[in-house]
């Protein structure tokens, strides 16, 4: 759900688009290394009501924070050499070295982006590419596994986890029956 705070961040994705420039900062430098470091690539979507990329070596959604959104897409726009104003953007970026903000300088190889602004979104897409590729389509990975929400149970009476001996009567459980300490992470059958 969109929150005011994350109405304002996507207001700042969009004004990237419009030329805004935002200067890179630990977490959008995180997020920017995610996405362009490794060569599998990925395909991320940003809304006002998050941030959400699919890597090509996970079948899974991942999210980050919104905030991080107007700098990193500012900065791809930068690499691309975007024009203020440009609703579609495919450009060869790199190879490059990311400035070191909170740890190490970071680099990547030559990558194809691909971004797109609508009024009610901002799609990315990265993939590996040689600089002297032509232009190409885009093609999309595969629908992302969608992960049934945590399932919990409230025990009658207290149960010790077998690994670490911790006590707990509200425990998540696995869809095959087991259930899994909030303390460790360890999971053991459920009491009969």
């Amino acid at each position: 759900m969109a929150t005011e705070l994350s109405e304002h961040h996507f207001g700042g994705v969009l004004a990237a688009f419009d030329g805004g420039r935002f200067p890179l900062d630990a977490g959008a430098s995180k997020v920017l290394r995610l996405m362009l470091e490794r060569p599998e690539g990925c395909d991320a979507v940003l809304r006002p009501d998050g941030f959400e990329v699919r890597f090509g070596w996970s079948p899974s959604r991942h999210r980050y924070n919104l905030a991080a959104g107007p700098q990193a897409v500012s900065y791809l726009l930068d690499l691309a050499q975007a024009a203020a104003g440009a609703i579609e953007v495919q450009a060869v970026v790199g190879p490059a070295t990311v400035a070191a903000l909170d740890g190490d300088a970071w680099s990547f190889e030559a990558r194809r982006v691909w971004l797109t602004r609508s009024t009610s979104s901002v799609a990315i897409a990265v993939r590996r590419t040689d600089a002297n590729e032509p232009p190409r389509s885009l093609r999309p990975f595969p629908e992302p596994i969608d992960y049934p929400p945590p399932s919990f149970v409230e025990l009658s009476s207290a149960q010790f986890c077998p690994a670490c001996g911790a006590l707990g009567s509200r425990l998540r459980q696995l869809m095959t029956g087991f259930l899994v300490c909030s303390a460790c992470g360890g999971s053991f059958q459920a009491p009969h």
